[in-house]
């Protein structure tokens, strides 16, 4: 499966951050040079502009003047941020402000962002919206940013343009996710891509969040290294979890009042566990077509090892309130975290700015691999991350250029800013961390059959509904779903990719 391309530019922010942090300088102006030592001029002592180690990546960019022409692009109102900044003191709105005015003068445009709600519950809205305008060929939209859960549903409307249709747009480019090109590029039609466009798709990483403190309590080191030596398994995860199970209150049962060792909501973050497990819901089949893979006997077994854990261990926090996740603190896996009692949680790489005023000290972690013979550590994005399509009315020529032009500096100036500034100076909270959250990044894997779950029988969703239920059978589960399941695959396939024009 194809993976994200290392950024040498974060890695340098990194390495430049760790030394500004290590360096000293004397500043004493009485201190003198020391003997034989010249005392260089002004001139010598101007830093050198540093190389930008990305800079050939721009350098086939599209160009053209477009005579101030608008490119609209419809939004949904929470992530609106992706388009949407202003000079206003915060580092992410001023980095999208900063992208927004160089690609508007570099190609004489404007960018113009409608944004509507379009959230979960407003798919509805937010889908006719799409439809209307390209019914009355209104040209309302040249490009579209929508909930990936539910976006996905508009291919078999006819209403889209076909990404390899568009010229000017490299997929190859490190600002593009190229897992999910390869996942959704079906039948030759590719409708839905992400990347550094959206900050969705680096947000809802799905991570694990572990408390500094009770990690030394319990005498354990924090597993950083493990990790780096690319041994941090499920086994390993759970020898430090299994210790921890303290009923804090002494009434005689393990509660949301006790101490634990993982706390978590069994929803979408039991889901992330296919994508952490390799578990793939669907594979291509010798004609590039996806078909369900769930009958594999890897899929069944890494089920069974994941429930047994975060269902029969009292040391498991499991909570069936999913809660509110732009409200972090108020749910209930996170409040138990946020109050020093659980080991780790399960958690949003972007949840870390919910915590950035709580006293813990915490750190941050991928999903663990199933066994040390997977190559990768792998993770995915909560369903609600922005995947971008094409209305069929559009200019493809113009939405191509503009695109690619905005996606690379978006990878050029504001996922730095995210990156560096946000989540590792502001909220992670240490330098361990800041490589951590690289390789959550760097492991963001997109499945089919994940992606499109909700219109194929939820066959993405097998493993937390199993959870949910607390029923462990998944073999019947998987015979009473396959031909339900497989039908409804083949026809979404059918009607989204073979019978769409």
């Amino acid at each position: 499966m194809k993976r994200r391309v290392l950024s040498l530019l974060l890695v340098l922010l990194l390495a430049g951050g760790m030394i500004s942090c290590s360096e000293t300088t004397n500043t004493d102006p009485s201190a003198a040079p020391a003997d034989n030592t010249a005392v260089p001029s002004a001139e010598e002592t101007e830093p050198e502009e540093p190389e930008d180690p990305n800079a050939h990546l721009y350098e086939d960019l599209p160009a053209g003047d477009f005579e101030g022409r608008s490119f609209s692009i419809l939004t949904p109102i929470h992530s609106e941020s992706d388009f949407i900044g202003e000079v206003d003191g915060d580092v992410i709105s001023e980095a999208v402000y900063r992208r927004n005015l160089k690609v508007e003068e570099d190609l004489n445009i404007t960018i113009v962002p409608i944004s509507e709600a379009g959230l979960w519950g407003d798919q509805d809205g937010y889908i006719n919206k799409i439809k209307v305008s390209v019914m009355a060929a209104d040209d309302s939209y040249q490009l579209i940013s929508g909930y990936a859960a539910y976006i996905t549903s508009i291919a078999s409307e006819g209403v889209l343009s076909n990404w390899n249709d568009v010229a000017d747009v490299n997929f190859e480019k490190p600002w593009w996710n190229q897992d999910i090109v390869y996942e959704m590029d079906v039948a030759g039609k590719l409708f839905y891509v992400t990347g550094d466009l959206s900050m969705t798709s680096l947000d809802y990483l799905f991570c694990l969040f572990f408390n500094k403190d009770l990690m030394s309590d319990f005498g354990f080191e924090a597993p950083y290294e493990i990790v780096k030596e690319g041994a941090w398994t499920f086994d390993v995860m759970t020898s430090y979890v299994e210790p921890v199970n303290i009923d804090v209150n002494g009434d005689g049962k393990m509660t949301i009042d006790d101490m634990y060792g993982y706390s978590s909501d069994m929803t979408n973050f039991i889901s992330a566990y296919q994508a952490a497990f390799d578990a793939d819901i669907t594979v291509k089949d010798d004609n590039g077509l996806p078909v369900l893979a769930i009958t594999e006997e890897s899929f069944v077994d890494k089920f069974t090892t994941m429930y047994t854990f975060l269902v029969d261990s009292p040391s498991v926090f499991l909570s069936g309130t999913e809660g509110d996740y732009t409200d972090d603190l108020n749910r209930e896996a996170t409040k138990l975290f946020a109050e020093g009692r659980a080991l780790f949680e399960a958690q949003l790489l972007g949840s870390s700015a919910a915590l950035r005023n709580v006293e813990i000290d915490f750190g941050i972690l991928p999903y663990p691999k199933y066994t040390e013979d997977q190559a990768n550590y792998m993770t995915t994005a909560w369903d609600a991350y922005n995947l971008f399509c094409i209305p069929l009315t559009a200019d493809l020529d113009f939405v191509g250029k503009i695109t690619e032009y905005m996606a690379a500096y978006s990878f050029d100036i504001v996922l730095p800013a995210f990156y560096d500034k946000a989540l590792i100076s502001k909220y992670a909270r240490d330098t361990e961390s800041a490589d951590m959250i690289e390789i959550i990044r760097e492991s963001a894997t997109y499945n089919f059959g994940q992606v499109n779950s909700i219109h194929c029988s939820s066959c993405g969703h097998i493993y937390r509904d199993l959870v949910s239920a607390k029923n462990p059978n998944i073999a019947s589960k998987v015979a009473s779903s396959l031909k339900p399941m497989t039908k409804s695959l083949e026809r979404f396939i059918e009607k989204s990719y073979i019978d769409v024009p």
